[in-house]
């Protein structure tokens, strides 16, 4: 999963936790065991990777 987390750094994509929690926004920086988002209300939120269920990259640049 690192690698395709660094191969698609600040492209935008939905993930959702084991928590059932939905983020979208891209990734700003990516670490051996979590994955900062900044979200699109501009906040960068820190998933563990362990905890995460479920990735959909989006294809263009998510607008709200």
């Amino acid at each position: 999963m690192n690698a395709k987390l660094l191969k698609n750094r600040c492209r935008y994509m939905e993930i959702t936790t084991s928590g059932g929690y939905e983020l979208i926004g891209r990734t700003d920086n990516v670490g051996i065991d979590y994955v900062d988002i900044k979200s699109l209300n501009g906040t960068v939120v820190t998933v563990l990777k362990d905890k995460i269920d479920h990735i959909k990259w989006l294809k263009t640049e998510y607008h709200y």
